[in-house]
């Protein structure tokens, strides 16, 4: 029970950092192209290499989502 405790929490906590760093990353762009507003998405996608799914190795793609 604790340990479900812990990892929501490091969740949230992860979660409220990808957030802060979606909204610096727009402010960026946004301060490089005015008049812009979107978020950024991340996909990640797992290798399905052989050798390197021992690895567990992601690669993480960013996009820009527009509103």
């Amino acid at each position: 029970m604790l340990l479900a405790l812990r990892a929501a929490r490091r969740n949230h906590l992860n979660r409220a950092a990808m957030t802060q760093k979606n909204d610096e990353r727009m402010q960026h762009l946004e301060s490089r192209l005015p008049g812009i507003s979107g978020f950024f998405v991340r996909q990640t996608f797992w290798t399905t290499d052989r050798i390197r799914k021992k690895t567990g190795e992601s690669v993480s793609i960013w996009q820009v989502v527009f509103k």
